[in-house]
């Protein structure tokens, strides 16, 4: 076990050394063989553990592992705070060793030394915003497998160069495809120090090295470049779903592999606002300009129309041109008549826009995932939609309910979701994005 002054864990932070040797008195040495389990979701949390060595795997009772606790991580620090039982099961993925405190020894070294309390209080507050804050929380200083297939993939290099370029966060590289290439213990080791820096870690290997599971393990995410069929053969020695990103055959593509690999996926959430939606267009333009490339787009209401232009492939300018030309005075007259309420017309007039302004385009069509939100009158819920036709989807989203009759997709009957999502924010971020922009035009405040 290393002595325990070379241990790197926030819980000594600011603990000079006669601190941290009274302190270590008070701590139980624990060594655990692979598979072994540590402690189980249920039981008892008496105690907390600090991993001195090895590789813990925190496992739900469905057996998906929650996450991946390496040397100078605390674990088990919420059953010894609250007194609830173990929210997770701990097992050993490797040969592993851990520091036990018990409960009533935290509590009285504690009261000798304060900052472990402080440090103890700011490593559960940091473990909440990481679970919390969406798909994009607490990932910089992770590391990323990145697995090629048996015939390779030319463009591996041109993803890691579009990864590191599309976060300022530092990296480091490890190719264990070149014959060169250090074993596997020896890159274990490199890649603690370089996550213990803080950097992002990306892992090239083979579909076929010999420590293949051993690194996926290890690794907080895994990336397949490889055929479709190749990805299930994977992922299927692994009970483990495949979620397809995308086909990398483009410039763009890659670009947005490198996204996916840095974590900076960026998602658009476009509110609802009727006319107000002319707001969405500076707004692009303005990431335009910046030089930002949207990944994933969500709309509501109005703002799913011009959610729908975007993911079509449309500047800034050309939607702007769509959106004046679509809505004529005439043309938002017919939309927005003042008939009695439940007239269907002006909803064809709606259908008759979104279908010329799209051209008929389906959801598979579009250059970006595009998802627009109604509210579900039948569930009483919000229904995201991203399959079929994209111009009824459109309709869907602009049904004002009192104005409209539902739109009846399926079993449900839809309406504008201005009620429940009037900015569909939560949306990108289940659909993968990991920074999302959101424009509510729904704010009563004014610039002075």
């Amino acid at each position: 076990m290393p002595r325990f002054d070379q241990i790197d864990s926030s819980l000594f932070a600011g603990l000079d050394p006669a601190a941290r040797s009274d302190v270590e008195r008070h701590m139980e040495p624990r060594q655990l063989g692979a598979g072994e389990v540590l402690c189980r979701e249920g039981e008892e949390g008496g105690s907390l553990f600090v991993v001195t060595n090895g590789l813990l795997h925190a496992v739900a009772a469905s057996g998906a592992v929650l996450g991946r606790q390496r040397p100078g991580d605390v674990v088990g620090e919420a059953a010894l705070l609250t007194g609830e039982p173990r929210s997770a099961t701990l097992v050993a993925r490797l040969p592993s060793e851990v520091l036990e405190l018990s409960r009533d020894a935290f509590l009285a070294a504690a009261g000798r030394h304060p900052p472990l309390l402080i440090n103890l209080a700011r490593i559960v507050s940091h473990r909440m915003v990481a679970r919390t804050s969406g798909a994009g929380g607490g990932r910089r200083a992770e590391a990323v497998a990145i697995v090629v297939g048996r015939s390779g993939w030319p463009d591996a290099e041109a993803a890691l160069a579009a990864a590191t370029a599309s976060s300022p966060a530092a990296s480091s590289i490890f190719d264990l495809t070149r014959p060169d290439a250090p074993l596997t213990a020896g890159v274990l080791a490199a890649l603690e120090f370089s996550r213990r820096q803080q950097q992002r870690v990306f892992v090239v290997l083979g579909s076929d090295h010999e420590d293949l599971h051993l690194l996926l393990d290890y690794c907080d995410r895994s990336v397949a470049l490889m055929s479709a069929e190749e990805a299930h053969e994977l992922a299927g020695t692994r009970q483990l779903p495949v979620e397809r990103l995308a086909p990398v055959t483009t410039t763009g593509n890659v670009g947005r592999l490198g996204r996916h690999l840095a974590g900076t996926k960026l998602g658009l959430a476009l509110g609802a606002g009727g006319a107000k939606a002319y707001a969405h267009i500076g707004a692009i333009r303005v990431l335009e300009r910046a030089g930002y490339v949207v990944d994933y787009i969500a709309g509501s209401s109005m703002g799913g129309w011009v959610g729908a232009w975007l993911a079509l492939g449309m500047s800034s300018d050309e939607i702007e041109q769509t959106m004046r030309s679509a809505f004529t005075e005439d043309a938002g007259r017919a939309v927005f008549r003042a008939g009695a309420a439940g007239d269907p017309s002006g909803t064809v007039v709606m259908e008759q826009l979104a279908r010329q302004t799209t051209g008929g385009a389906d959801f598979g069509e579009l250059r970006t995932p595009l998802i627009l939100l109604a509210a579900d009158l039948e569930g009483r819920c919000p229904a995201p939609m991203m399959t079929g036709p994209v111009h009824e989807a459109m309709v869907a989203a602009m049904t004002v309910p009192g104005l409209y009759p539902a739109f009846r997709r399926g079993q449900q009957r839809l309406v504008d979701a201005v009620v429940l999502t009037p900015v569909p924010s939560d949306a990108l971020i289940a659909a993968g994005a990991d920074v999302t922009v959101a424009i509510n035009l729904l704010g009563r405040a004014t610039l002075e």
